[in-house]
């Protein structure tokens, strides 16, 4: 309960799913929970879609490759399926589809757990250390992933190596998988460059009502009555 509350209050978990935490969680729920994560770790308020906009002509991974360019045309594309896709978190189920409201797996899960990490974190590789998953039967698609996730601890088996391939995960476990993360990896820098973000929250308004804008006293800080001290 702890966990679950730090991750409302960290911004992490979106009202709707802040209920029936013992219900599995769908595939655009838990989509909608990646790139929540994305955008909280890279410091974005804003639509998904424009996250993904941002995304690709801003973010470069650490050894400096712009973010590849992904475009999803599922059949029954969702909001937050398609912003998934755009940021190389889901790949659909290779029919065309998202099926949103389907059930996620727990080794489905693992691979867009991993591919949230290093959408936000820039870490093109998979960094596994001991030799690799201690699981047997996993599919080629998600053995590392498994491998990686559970080495740091975000995700394990029933302790007798069996990770539960095929078993769902309900909203709660979705939940505490991405507060565990969020607390191991902390970046510093927002997406977007300051003076870009300064000028979106400036444009249109008068000297006035930029002192008065609460997404200019964010950019800028504000002094003890209230103002942006850049600017007293």
């Amino acid at each position: 309960e702890a966990e679950i509350n730090e991750a409302i209050s960290d911004g992490l978990v979106p009202e709707e799913l802040q209920t029936d935490y013992q219900q599995d969680i769908t595939r655009e729920e838990f989509a909608q929970l990646a790139v929540t994560l994305c955008m909280v770790k890279l410091c974005y308020v804003g639509s998904p879609e424009q996250f993904v906009e941002d995304y690709r002509r801003y973010f470069y991974d650490r050894n400096g490759n712009p973010a590849a360019v992904i475009s999803a045309e599922f059949s029954d594309a969702t909001r937050w399926g398609t912003a998934a896709a755009g940021l190389g978190i889901v790949q659909g189920r290779g029919d065309g589809t998202f099926d949103p409201e389907g059930l996620i797996t727990r080794q489905e899960a693992a691979a867009m757990v991993t591919r949230a990490y290093q959408a936000y974190s820039g870490q093109p590789e998979l960094n596994i250390i001991g030799g690799g998953s201690a699981y047997e039967n996993a599919p080629d698609w998600a053995t590392e992933s498994i491998a990686w996730l559970e080495w740091w601890g975000f995700m394990k088996g029933d302790g007798k190596g069996d990770f539960m391939l095929q078993s769902h995960l309900t909203r709660e476990q979705a939940i505490l998988i991405f507060k565990r993360l969020s607390d191991w990896y902390l970046p510093t820098d927002g997406l977007v460059p300051y003076e870009e973000e300064l000028t979106r929250a400036l444009d249109g308004f008068t000297l006035t009502q930029q002192l008065e804008s609460k997404a200019a006293s964010a950019l800028l800080g504000t002094d003890g009555d209230g103002g942006p001290p850049l600017w007293g």
